[in-house]
């Protein structure tokens, strides 16, 4: 009996300590400072990656603009930090962090390379950030958190790249960006970007190019930067695949894979995720207080949560007809579906009004993408490259909400519902050529792009006397539009011994016709512009 009781308060006393002992593991934390040897200023973008004491690589992450770095939850035990950039002399350091306490490292001193041996193997860490011309990329395959996290988790990592509670994704403070895929549109990121991104395994992705000043190659469209996603391809012969299945919380459920299969001529590669995503309840209290001859106090508090769902399927067909010869077509379909809850409790006194609001939201929706390419090449350079391509892309989505009030004293506004209904198609044609000399390359192409949607905008509200919802024309909205844009492109890129610049001139014939069927009008526009753009790099 002595026994069982002993055996009673263990366990009960290793439950409640286990919570405790996991979280002051969990607020330990390495972080320190990189500084040049030479000029003792801080550095950015060096890579630094935590090891265990037998050199197995367990996080990674950049210097940010001050040189700070920091690894969040680590556990009490010995590490292995090492530093790495193109141009520095690799450096390590041992952490000991088995007193359970937070290490800082302080200033860290690296020291550039002055002299290369040549004919000498060097083994070292891999830099996550490489940086181009034109652009920067984030190597997510040297990082080991890839293995385990979304692509949108990786996403904060990437320099210039922010997001906020919401997940709201910013490219230099800036929401006027394009995702691409392996440089190209996607229907998947022009539909739902947030939900396919949070469903997207990044072990399936290789890198993540952050364009900052778009060539000229690409659509203008007021872009201030481009993040163009790179997936793993398979080289050679052969087949390989990935599967990925990982739970988040706050969040949910994710699943992933990939595959790629080349035998001969022909090659194929897919694609597959799913995500189940639930946000948790968030709660909001905001308080007010005026004075004066009416003096008045208000009170309002609320709560919201939200839960989605998303997936989306691909492939993409290769068949090398000869070595000069090559066609290559890729599908997709995407789909998704959202739903949240909002409530506000509002009381005001002096001037006495209170109300509760009740707000209810869902949306869900679908997309497809196809196109088809054939790429031809020349026997006399095969630098030499010209590309015929054609793309479809459309998708749907319907969305409605509805507000309820109750409680209501001095409050006249009625309740309402929106229902909301959208489709868009687009149709691209395009030709490319490319082709390198010995220090120089050239892109040079024409594109096409036709555009159609429909928007349908209802706006009902209650009629108090007869207690039924009725449209308010003031407030609906019903429109199609069309647009057609016509554009050529030529870019010129020298790299020399250190440095490199691309510059290049866009010019874009863009015809706009809208018919807004609610208010009887209409609208035309045609205009040309012309867009150069200039970039260089100079390493030091």
């Amino acid at each position: 009996m002595r026994l069982k009781q002993l055996i009673t308060r263990i366990i009960l006393t290793i439950a409640v300590l286990l919570p405790l002992i996991t979280k002051a593991q969990s607020k330990l934390q390495i972080t320190g400072i990189v500084t040049d040897s030479a000029t003792k200023k801080p550095l950015d973008f060096i890579t630094v990656t935590l090891k265990s004491d037998k050199n197995v690589i367990l996080k990674a992450t950049l210097t940010k603009d001050d040189g700070v770095f920091t690894f969040m939850s680590i556990n009490p035990v010995k590490y292995l930090v090492t530093f790495t950039a193109v141009g520095y002399q690799p450096k390590s350091l041992p952490v000991d962090m088995t007193n359970g306490k937070s290490n800082n490292l302080g200033a860290i001193v690296i020291s550039s390379q002055s002299k290369q041996l040549k004919g000498v193997a060097i083994t070292a860490d891999k830099p996550i950030v490489k940086q181009e011309i034109d652009r920067i990329s984030y190597d997510l395959q040297a990082d080991p958190e890839s293995k385990v996290n979304s692509v949108l988790e990786m996403l904060r990592k990437v320099p210039y790249v922010t997001s906020d509670a919401n997940d709201n994704i910013l490219l230099n403070g800036n929401s006027s960006y394009k995702i691409l895929i392996n440089g190209k549109p996607s229907g998947m990121m022009e539909r739902d970007p947030i939900n396919i991104l949070r469903s997207m395994p990044a072990s399936t992705i290789q890198r993540i190019e952050i364009i900052t000043t778009p060539p000229a190659k690409y659509d203008a469209e007021g872009l201030a930067g481009i993040i163009n996603i790179i997936t793993n391809k398979q080289i050679g012969e052969g087949y390989n695949g990935t599967a990925n299945l990982n739970g988040r919380y706050p969040g949910g459920p994710g699943i992933g894979s990939s595959f790629t299969v080349k035998d001969g001529k022909f090659g194929i590669s897919g694609f597959g995720s799913g995500s189940i995503y639930s946000s948790p309840s968030t709660t909001t209290l905001t308080t007010r207080t005026t004075t004066g001859t009416t003096p008045t106090s208000l009170v309002q508090q609320g709560n919201s949560t939200s839960h989605g769902r998303s997936g989306s399927v691909g492939t993409e067909l290769s068949y090398e007809i000869d070595s000069l010869n090559l066609i290559s077509g890729q599908f997709s379909v995407n789909g998704s579906k959202s739903n949240g809850n909002s409530y506000q409790s509002s009381q005001q006194t002096g001037i006495i009004q209170d109300f509760d609001i009740n707000n209810t939201n869902n949306s869900h929706g679908s997309g497809l993408d196809a196109s088809v390419n054939y790429q031809l090449g020349f026997k006399g350079d095969k630098s030499k490259l010209l590309t015929f391509s054609y793309r479809y892309y459309g998708y749907n989505n319907t969305s409605n909400s509805a507000l309820v009030t109750s409680n209501l004293v001095n409050y006249t506004m009625p309740d309402y519902n929106q229902d909301d209904i959208t489709t868009y198609a687009e149709q691209t044609a395009q030709v490319d050529y490319v082709q390198a000399f010995k220090n120089w390359s050239t892109e040079a192409g024409v594109k096409s792009i036709f555009r159609d949607g429909q928007s349908n905008f209802q706006y009902n509200s209650l009629n108090p006397l007869t207690n039924q919802f009725a449209l308010d024309t003031a407030l609906s909205n019903k429109f199609n539009y069309k647009q057609d844009i016509y554009a050529a492109y030529n870019t010129w890129q020298y790299k020399g011994t250190g440095w490199g610049v691309k510059a290049g001139l866009r010019i874009e014939q863009t015809v706009t016709d809208g018919d807004f069927i609610s208010s009887a009008s209409s609208v035309h526009q045609s205009y040309l512009d012309i867009f150069p753009s200039v970039a260089a790099n100079w390493g030091f």
